[in-house]
């Protein structure tokens, strides 16, 4: 897997990890293990990066 963090500023929102195998997202979550308010925007931003994202994979 790999895993991310998604910042605002300097402030870590979320913990993100996306699948080696099909790229997916295995989790996203918020501080204390909670739901991320700004799942769906991630999910939108991990989208239009997949192929960058598979690339580096390969490098």
């Amino acid at each position: 897997t790999l895993v991310f963090t998604a910042k605002i500023k300097d402030k870590t929102i979320a913990t993100i990890e996306i699948s080696l195998k099909d790229y997916s997202i295995i989790q996203c979550r918020a501080f204390a293990n909670k739901v991320c308010q700004y799942q769906d925007r991630i999910a939108q931003i991990i989208s239009d990066n997949i192929k960058m994202i598979a690339e580096r994979k390969i490098a």
